[in-house]
């Protein structure tokens, strides 16, 4: 019975990604982000020149305490040309009980206190492709941190 089930599974189409296409090395074209204190949430949109390996996102207060969490690619374009990554993460009352990639301790009183980070990886190779940080630039203090020196173009 259940090779009858497989064989009537239809066919899956093939797809439509040109036989020569080549992986880039995605670069940041416009990063948004926003703390709402209403709901309690802070919210990361990255929009890059071609796809990506998803992303991270870095906070950080003094270096001592960070959080990284993963910027998911929510969608690309189907030719290579561009990918649109988010995060939104909640900001917990207890900072214990603060989960990578889903919640945060930081409150969005304190944003002039925090140090951002966002880096891209290359699709292929996993490797940060192009990053940029505002916020004071701490991250060369950060243990095992990414290492990124471009400023977000205010």
């Amino acid at each position: 019975m259940i090779w009858f089930f497989i064989s009537c599974l239809p066919e899956l189409a093939p797809t439509d990604m040109p036989p020569d296409f080549t992986f880039v090395d995605p670069e940041i074209r416009f990063i948004e982000w926003a703390c709402d204190i209403d709901e309690s949430t802070w919210s990361f949109y990255v929009e890059t020149n071609g796809w990506t390996g998803n992303g991270h996102v870095w906070m950080s207060q003094n270096a001592e305490v960070t959080e990284k969490h993963i910027l998911y690619s929510i969608g690309a374009e189907r030719d290579g040309s561009a990918d649109y990554l988010e995060l939104n993460l909640s900001i917990v009352a207890d900072w214990h009980d603060a989960k990578p990639s889903t919640s945060t301790r930081w409150r969005c009183s304190e944003q002039d206190e925090l140090s951002f980070l966002v880096r891209v990886l290359h699709p292929e190779y996993a490797t940060q492709s192009a990053c940029r940080y505002w916020g004071n630039y701490i991250w060369e203090s950060v243990p095992s941190g990414p290492e990124c020196d471009t400023p977000l173009a205010e």
